[in-house]
């Protein structure tokens, strides 16, 4: 495949997204505020890719399709429940049935965009790396760093008040016994440190999930994602939100 093709196959395939997500904002954007987060939140991450990495359509692309598995998350289950069924792995299938039906093309990049949507957010606490494609490694990284940093930032804390009332991670459901206002003790010794942590793990109340938000905005201001978030301050509306940290 010459480098014409190839850019052609990458233009299809964002244009797809694009499709995609402008379908799903027409369906349930304006009567889901579930899907208004999600969709909100997608487009800050394409934003703080887009002043980072202005030239690069792959870190475009990827932003846009880190999440792209929420939609069928929500479709299957009516709110986004890791839980039960993984976003990750619902993204992976969304780009082989896309594939199978013809909607886009195969390409060299196509590989390391479904390992964004497989791994992203979650290499750190992966015991081994080696289902993670040698060239797709540094985007998976870029888009987890950008994705926590909004979610840190804007995203997690944004909703947080609205998911803990209406149990849209299931916290409640699944540990009755436990008052949603109490922090775990692992949970508050990784906020001791300022580590992020695995949240599937060890996040079982709501408080839990407020400390996991809070430690993605400690880590915002920490090494590569401290530049991110400065150059997002000084050039982004987004962290203008009366919301954001």
């Amino acid at each position: 495949m010459n480098e014409y093709e190839n850019q052609t196959n990458l233009d299809k395939i964002e244009e797809f997204i694009d499709k995609t997500i402008i379908d799903f904002k027409d369906k349930y954007y304006k009567q889901s505020p579930v899907i208004k987060d999600k969709i909100d939140h997608i487009t800050r991450v394409v934003d703080i890719a887009k002043n980072n990495w202005p030239d690069d359509q792959l870190v475009r692309i990827a932003a846009k399709i880190h999440d792209i598995g929420r939609f069928a998350q929500f479709e299957l289950l009516g709110k986004f429940d890791d839980g039960k069924v993984l976003h990750h792995y619902l993204g992976e299938d969304f780009i082989a049935r896309a594939l199978y039906q013809g909607k886009i093309e195969d390409c060299e990049e196509l590989d390391q965009l479904r390992a964004v949507m497989q791994f992203h957010g979650r290499t750190i606490f992966m015991p081994f790396k080696r289902g993670i494609p040698e060239n797709a490694r540094e985007l998976v990284d870029i888009i987890g760093r950008i994705d926590g940093i909004e979610n840190g930032c804007i995203g997690a804390i944004g909703y947080l008040i609205r998911e803990a009332e209406e149990d849209s991670k299931s916290y409640r459901a699944n540990n009755p016994d436990l008052d949603m206002k109490t922090i775990s003790e692992d949970v508050f010794e990784f906020y001791k440190r300022g580590e992020k942590f695995d949240k599937m793990k060890y996040c079982k109340t709501y408080a839990d999930y407020t400390l996991f938000a809070a430690i993605l905005a400690i880590t915002a201001l920490k090494g590569k994602d401290r530049r991110i978030s400065i150059r997002c301050n000084e050039k982004l509306s987004m962290f203008k939100n009366s919301k954001a940290i």
